[in-house]
């Protein structure tokens, strides 16, 4: 995956398949940028909040999430270090995460 500039930019071009198995949604708080919210279903973001709650949250600096998605930080290194803050269910977004960095980009 190509190196972005920055995190709107990284969700600008996201593209992740459609899961109708999945339901709820992500929270990504990130620090010197925005709020996006992720639907689990339908792969859409947004940074205009749903009216239900997420699911996970996510938070980090705008840095280290483009660290994390571009593959120069493991998920464990930015837990371990504190560089990354995950709420809800570890599976998932260890899950989730990995498909972020695995997603096509325009």
């Amino acid at each position: 995956m190509p190196y972005t500039e920055t995190v709107s930019e990284f969700f600008d071009r996201l593209k992740i398949p459609t899961n109708t198995a999945n339901n709820g949604s992500v929270q990504f708080e990130i620090e010197d940028e925005s709020t996006y919210h992720l639907n689990l279903k339908t792969g859409n973001v947004s940074t205009k909040a749903n009216a239900e709650k997420p699911a996970i949250i996510v938070r980090a600096r705008a840095l280290d999430f483009m660290a994390l998605v571009e593959g120069r930080m493991s998920i464990e290194d930015g837990l371990l270090t504190e560089r990354l803050h995950v709420a809800g269910d570890m599976l998932k977004i260890t899950n989730i995460l990995k498909t972020l960095r695995n997603s096509p980009q325009n």
